[in-house]
Parts: C-alpha cells; structure tokens; sequence
C-alpha cells in the first residue's frame, strides 16, 4: 500500500514536471514479469512442496512435543509468569478508586441538596448549616478529583 502511494506520489510530480513522464508506464514491463514469476506452476509447486515439508516436520513431531509439555504439566515444572502487569494493575486500583469517589461525590451533593431543600436545622441564612458544610465539602473534593485527572493527562 506505502509502495502504491510512493508510487502515485511519483507519477503526479512527475506529470506535474513534464507532462509526457509515464512512470506508471515505465514500471509496467518489470510489474508484468513479477506477476509472471510468482504466478508459474512451477514456481507455485515449489513453494508449496517448501510448505508441505515444513507442516510435515510439524505433524511429525507434535505428538512428541505435546507429551513432553502435558509431563511437565503434570510434574509442575511449568509455570506461567505475566510481566507488565504492575502498570495495569495500578491504573485498575486507580480507576476504580476515582469512580467510587465519583458516586460518592454524587451521593454526597444530592444528599446535601435534601437537606437544604428540606431546611434541616441548624439553619444558616436561612440554609441547612450541614447541607451547606456537604456542599462546600463536595465541592472541593471534586474540584480535587479534577485536578488530579487534569494532572495525569499532563
């Protein structure tokens, strides 16, 4: 595909320069003889008796290799170890942590939105004291929990 569009690329400067410059043309005898070569029986045959001979190898000795790994298996002396998971897993724990605050966070400001609706006393203005503590607490919990997601991304 990169050599088709080099390709082009070449053809349209090209034309652009001079407008008789057939490169496109130029390539066909060596693109024909290509398609030739790859495409005789002959050529076909002995690549495919190459294959056949590598898959033969392979049948012949999978019974063999096969037995060899389930003995292992069965002695415990296979063992399967991940690297490069550590990453994975502390952006896991990290994700998992922000949504947790997230619909805490949402809990809290709803709950906080009760509460001055239903002017749970001790009043402030007018205000639940408590809902508008919840509020100013959420408030910079989240305005924290945003920065730090704002950090990251940096």
């Amino acid at each position: 595909a990169f050599m088709s569009k080099a390709l082009l690329t070449m053809e349209g400067l090209g034309h652009q320069l001079h407008q008789e410059i057939d490169i496109v043309g130029s390539f066909e005898p060596h693109l024909r003889r290509l398609v030739i070569e790859r495409a005789d029986p002959g050529e076909i045959a002995r690549r495919m008796r190459g294959e056949w001979a590598d898959t033969m190898r392979l049948v012949e000795n999978l019974p063999q290799k096969v037995h060899r790994i389930i003995n292992h298996l069965e002695k415990g002396e296979i063992s399967v170890r991940f690297e490069g998971t550590h990453r994975l897993e502390k952006v896991l724990v990290q994700s998992s942590n922000r949504l947790t605050m997230g619909v805490v966070l949402g809990a809290l400001i709803m709950g906080s939105s009760v509460m001055i609706a239903a002017r749970i006393p001790p009043l402030l203005f007018g205000l639940s004291a408590l809902g508008i503590i919840s509020f100013l607490f959420s408030g910079f919990v989240g305005l924290r929990l945003l920065l730090d997601i704002r950090r990251e991304r940096k």
